[in-house]
């Protein structure tokens, strides 16, 4: 059991007045243990403007035999707006919100996960849907608003492999991530209705060669980042692009020397409209460990 009372003054150049926060939050938690696994209940209440809410996980831990392996989670979701959502202040660029409703919803989690020798996968498909989601938005000046509803479902695939190679170990690393998020709106002739959420590229992915032993080691990473909205209509995007990394090690002793070079084809990219990021950087690292 776990009683919180959460009280605080929060200051701040971009806020008009000093905003005071106090929160009341309760819990509990109840494990079930069994062989091979576990079973896990989480209870959650907060109050919040003289009213109480609650949250809720129920999670499963299941070694199947010595290969597979699951875990789940269902999840009834209960966000309270933080203080930046409600307070902050700055005039023409970005303002807080006091009229902010708690983000409300439910969730459903699963992982399924193989390991045999130096193989490992894992899939983890999910889906959701939540009420009063809270996004910020609007031009030139910024501010949090609750979207009536937003459904999200999607799969992220996690796989590696070790591969021995003379005194060396080749890994290899993949993760990829597959998203749908979509505004979902009762009048159906909105141009935000069944759109991909703004920020919220719809695919993601990672791969990552690795060769190393006990005295040095090599890696590249390759990185895709698909169309990124930044409209809620989606009729403006940032173009999805690819990023290239290269880095090693050396280590003798008490001394390690690193270099890594990201972006290394110094491809012109943003996360954010008229916000380039850095192109190709070069890094030099020298560690010395020292006696204690």
């Amino acid at each position: 059991i776990n009683i919180q009372h959460q009280s605080a003054t929060y200051l701040s150049d971009a806020l008009e007045n000093k905003a005071n926060w106090d929160r009341l939050f309760g819990s509990y938690e109840l494990i079930r243990n069994f062989k091979g696994g576990n079973i896990k209940l989480v209870q959650g209440l907060v109050n919040w403007n003289d009213c109480w809410a609650n949250s809720a996980r129920l999670s499963a831990k299941i070694r199947i035999n010595n290969n597979y392996s699951f875990e789940g989670d269902l999840q009834k979701a209960y966000r309270l707006p933080v203080l930046n959502e409600l307070y902050w202040f700055q005039p023409g660029e970005a303002m807080g919100n006091l009229a902010l409703k708690p983000e409300e919803g439910y969730k459903v989690d699963f992982r399924l996960a193989y390991s045999h020798k130096a193989l490992y996968l894992q899939l983890n498909p999910h889906f959701g849907f939540f009420q009063n989601w809270i996004q910020w938005s609007g031009y030139p000046e910024i501010s949090p608003k609750n979207i009536h509803r937003v459904n999200i479902s999607g799969a992220v695939l996690n796989a590696s492999y070790a591969y021995p190679v003379n005194e060396c170990q080749l890994v290899i690393r993949l993760n990829t991530h597959c998203v749908n998020s979509t505004y979902q709106f009762d009048d159906k002739n909105d141009p935000r209705h069944h759109k991909q959420l703004l920020f919220t590229p719809r695919y993601t992915s990672n791969l990552t060669l690795s060769l190393v032993n006990g005295q040095w080691g090599i890696y590249g990473n390759l990185q895709y980042v698909g169309k990124n909205y930044v409209t809620s209509d989606n009729s403006s995007f940032i173009d999805p692009y690819y990023l290239m990394d290269l880095g090693g090690y050396c280590s003798h002793s008490k001394i390690r020397l690193g270099c890594s070079i990201t972006n290394i084809m110094n491809k012109p990219y943003y996360t954010q409209p008229r916000t380039p990021l850095p192109g190709r950087v070069t890094k030099l690292t020298l560690n010395y460990i020292l006696k204690t």
